[in-house]
């Protein structure tokens, strides 16, 4: 989970302030040895591998479509680039911290629909990404449909049909009708918004029924 550190490091942080309100230790312990060990490795085989990645990932932005959901958005809406950047950036920064601060005085439940929150909107706060990244939200949409199979029954199953068939039609039909020729197909920008999009409305779709008291759905039977 860590081979493209910029795309979970909120994650990451989100787990390690959980722990540390929960007092749960050993999960400091356990990855703080494991960073040391893989890091270790890595620093005996290439020395300056920190400054190498550190380096791509700085230059990314100079080689390839926009890399950001305010970047996209910018291309859209030409002079607005510095507000779309911090507008996203702090909305979606305060989003984060309220739902951390619940989460820590919450139950298992919450702490898991936080942290698959926090996994949606670190594409989308600003770091840079690019669409093919989004295989990593796959677990959101796992747990969404999961709720929802087990809020309905076997009524949800039609229902899981046609999200599945429009993850996977929709996604295509854009990519297709607006790919850009150039030296290499280039995918749109636009294809920042509809994964993230429905994974963040389908997290709010099934709050309340994952985190309420009496929503009556346990995070052990997902």
């Amino acid at each position: 989970t860590t081979i493209k550190p910029h795309l979970v490091v909120l994650l990451i942080l989100y787990i390690l302030i959980w722990s540390a309100t929960q007092k749960r230790w050993k999960i400091f312990i356990w990855f703080g040895a494991g960073m040391v060990i893989l890091s270790g490795l890595a620093f005996g085989l290439i020395p300056n591998w920190v400054l190498q990645n550190l380096w791509e990932v700085l230059r990314y932005p100079a080689y390839n479509p926009a890399g950001t959901l305010a970047a996209a958005l910018a291309e859209w809406f030409p002079g607005q680039a510095g507000l779309l950047k911090w507008g996203l950036a702090i909305t979606l920064a305060l989003v984060l911290l309220t739902e951390t601060w619940r989460a820590c005085r919450g139950n298992q439940a919450y702490f898991l629909w936080a942290g698959f929150l926090t996994l949606v909107i670190s594409q989308w706060i600003g770091i840079q990404t690019d669409p093919g990244n989004f295989i990593l939200l796959f677990p959101v949409l796992i747990l969404i449909m999961a709720v929802l199979e087990k809020r309905w029954g076997d009524r949800s199953a039609w229902l899981t049909w046609i999200m599945l068939t429009g993850l996977v039609v929709v996604p295509w039909i854009l990519f297709i009708f607006t790919i850009q020729r150039s030296y290499q197909p280039i995918q749109s920008s636009v294809m920042f918004i509809p994964v993230p999009l429905f994974a963040v409305l389908g997290l709010y779709w099934i709050r309340w029924w994952m985190i309420s008291p009496t929503g009556n759905i346990l995070v052990e039977d997902l």
